[in-house]
């Protein structure tokens, strides 16, 4: 586990990949967008890929839809399909960041011989948070349809309510967010997701749990590949209070230099 004290020096090996684990509403998207900021390499959300087919109003959009309105889990080889097509993408060859990806055992044995055939070396982040702030965050989550922004009304609300700042479309509740749908997604989680953190610990994945439930913010730090060829070397090394941020966009650091993203 992660040393809170802010005073300690852990040190972990770097990795090429992230993959942020976490039930919903432990802030695995706000983390992926810091850090994919930081980084220059992409997030790769399965929620975000799957909204996209529902959006398109494609054959595996209608199905997701249905799905979605019950808090139901699409099928793995659907999910794994995906994420595999994503993953070979040429932008992901310096490094990428998993965000809800994998959530069930299929998932992660396959996401296993995928990094372990490629030599790509991971690292996983367990994002903790307690029972009552994810109803919290999940109740009061509004997101922008046009741009994707998210919004809690509770810790983070727009300037002018229900509006997007930044585009000034009008928020939306996803299908996801509603009341009855949020106890089956955290059910899900507990029954198919939670377990995969034995898993990754049973094959001796490198992985670090986090508190991210409240104040203080911690951060930790990565090193940037730049615009070399070469993978991006991920290396969560220690954690202040500072409060940190994102620095200067990725193509503009030399190879090497260290930014925080904050984690909680």
């Amino acid at each position: 586990m992660l040393d809170p004290n802010p005073t300690s020096n852990i040190q972990y090996p770097s990795a090429q990949a992230l993959v942020l684990f976490g039930p919903p509403g432990s802030g695995k998207g706000t983390q992926a967008k810091l850090l994919m900021q930081c980084l220059g390499i992409p997030q790769i959300s399965t929620g975000d890929m799957l909204r996209e087919h529902i959006l398109a109003g494609d054959t595996l959009g209608r199905e997701i839809s249905d799905l979605m309105h019950t808090g139901a889990l699409v099928a793995d080889d659907k999910v794994n399909a995906l994420v595999v097509e994503r993953l070979a993408r040429p932008d992901c060859a310096r490094g990428f960041i998993l965000d809800g990806y994998p959530r069930t055992r299929q998932q992660a044995e396959e996401l296993c011989r995928w990094l372990v055939a490629r030599g790509i070396d991971e690292l996983v982040i367990h994002l903790l948070v307690d029972y009552n702030s994810l109803i919290t965050r999940l109740t009061g989550r509004r997101q922008c349809p046009l741009c994707g922004t998210l919004y809690n009304l509770f810790s983070k609300p727009p300037k002018n309510d229900e509006v997007c700042d930044l585009d000034g479309t009008k928020l939306i509740i996803r299908a996801d967010d509603s009341a009855t749908v949020i106890q089956e997604r955290l059910d899900a989680y507990e029954r198919q997701t939670q377990p995969l953190i034995e898993y990754f610990r049973s094959k001796r994945r490198r992985l670090i749990e986090v508190d991210a439930g409240s104040a203080p913010r911690w951060n930790w730090r990565v090193r940037s590949a730049g615009r070399s060829g070469r993978r991006t070397r991920i290396m969560p090394d220690d954690c202040s209070e500072d409060g940190g941020g994102a620095g200067k966009d990725a193509a503009e650091r030399p190879a090497g230099v260290e930014c925080s993203a904050q984690v909680g």
